[in-house]
């Protein structure tokens, strides 16, 4: 039966080593025969490359008596011997360090304009409540201009009319002051970094404002009621 004989080499400067195989033999099998011939993996992926420097594929057509030289691959597996001898030229590397996700450029912008953009709304957030601190005392002054004018003789109710004006007028004057103290302290914190934030930073409390509306609506009450009975 006839065969076909060819050499090949493992790389340039390489000597040549022979193989042959019977004709009708696949094309499998005549890569294991190269392959085992010149120390490869089965798993080693190579082509041949001619003299004139064309690459061919491995298969039972290649001319008798031609010269071939392999070239691995990307994905080729070397043998073991040159494995050893890639390792020996390969310098040693530092363990690689662990990864850390890191915010990109892009991120970090992103991240910066909305920091701003909430602390600029909390800013327009506080300014409107201290305007809603305004109308308050503004409305608690026209609540006083209305009790002193429902008494047109304060001679005939001294304690009802000094003791509710008074008192409205304090709580007007009260509520305009707590606005803006309320107003300033929040405006200090919001200028602060956000690590040194805390959820108490002493806001002027509600609890005396309360008790002064409270006190304003017995004393205007029991006007109303003093005048009833009188007229």
């Amino acid at each position: 039966m006839a065969s076909c004989r060819i050499r090949v080499r493992l790389g340039d400067g390489q000597p040549f080593q022979s193989v042959a195989w019977f004709q009708g033999t696949s094309d499998d099998a005549i890569r294991e025969v190269i392959a085992s011939g010149l120390g490869l993996s089965r798993a080693a992926e190579f082509v041949l490359e001619d003299a004139s420097g064309f690459l061919v594929p491995c298969c039972n057509q290649l001319p008798g008596g031609s010269e071939y030289t392999i070239r691995l691959l990307p994905l080729a597996v070397p043998s073991s011997a040159a494995q050893s001898k890639d390792l020996a030229r390969t310098p040693p590397t530092d363990a690689p360090a662990p990864r850390v996700q890191q915010l990109d450029g892009d991120h970090k912008q992103a991240a910066a304009s909305l920091s701003k953009f909430e602390r600029m709304s909390s800013h327009l957030a506080n300014e409107r409540t201290f305007l809603a601190w305004v109308r308050t005392a503004v409305a608690v002054a026209g609540l006083a201009v209305t009790f002193s004018e429902l008494f047109s003789h304060p001679s005939r109710f001294p304690v009802m009319f000094w003791g509710g004006s008074v008192v409205c007028w304090a709580i007007g004057l009260a509520t305009f002051v707590v606005g803006i103290l309320r107003y300033r302290t929040v405006k200090l914190v919001l200028n602060k970094p956000r690590e040194q934030i805390t959820n108490r930073f002493g806001r002027t409390g509600m609890a005396y404002m309360i008790f002064g509306f409270g006190t304003f609506l017995v004393i205007m009450s029991a006007a109303y009621i003093a005048k009833l009975k009188y007229d």
